[in-house]
């Protein structure tokens, strides 16, 4: 393929793109693993893309979510859509282990039980209104939800293995304490584990 300054792309495995031209180039790149979007818009309905292993989509409207199960190796996906709100609209997505939906309309995460291999979740910013209580997630991010702190204490007695983020002054979990720990995590650690995240090219 060959950019617009004569520059020619081949065998990507990264890319960032807003969506006037991300079609255009995902169509050309079979091996792409992870894809980030930033767009106004956005469209699923063309995303053939069999490769993709990471998925961002950062949006105001999200449309097709359906056919992201056509996308069958998609293990991460961080879907920031305002208009999102139906969390069943992922059921098909079997191999996913991670899920972000920070900002989207979900209320609901009862769906994302029918997805096997789920272990991390995280909902901040999300208008939630009901959380499962027995899910084998392992770290699950509640920050600025609107879940209540009954709903929230349920899940923690059912779940005790599962790291829960809240600021939530009835677990004296309080802002101070949350930053606080926050600051002790190891920065190289941290980015290490971060990069982990993005499999490997050879």
């Amino acid at each position: 393929m060959t950019g617009a300054d004569g520059a020619t792309f081949s065998a990507l495995r990264y890319l960032r793109v807003d969506q006037r031209h991300v079609q255009q180039v995902v169509e050309h790149q079979p091996d792409l693993r992870f894809l980030s979007v930033k767009t106004d818009k956005f469209d699923i309905s063309w995303l053939r893309a069999a490769s993709l292993t990471h998925l961002e989509i950062t949006t105001s409207e999200v449309n097709s979510i359906r056919l992201l199960a056509n996308v069958r190796g998609l293990r991460h996906l961080t879907l920031s859509a305002r208009n999102f709100g139906d969390t069943g609209l992922l059921g098909d997505c079997a191999a996913l282990e991670s899920l972000s939906l920070d900002l989207a309309a979900a209320q609901d995460l009862h769906p994302l039980t029918k997805l096997p291999r789920l272990r991390s979740v995280s909902a901040a910013g999300c208008p939630l209104k009901r959380i499962p209580k027995s899910v084998p997630w392992s770290h699950l991010d509640l920050l600025d939800s609107r879940v209540s702190s009954e709903t929230v204490a349920a899940f923690r007695r059912a779940q005790p293995d599962c790291q829960v983020w809240r600021v939530d002054d009835d677990h004296q979990f309080g802002t101070a304490q949350f930053l606080g720990e926050l600051l002790l995590i190891d920065r190289e650690s941290f980015e290490d584990g971060l990069l982990n995240t993005i499999p490997k090219t050879q």
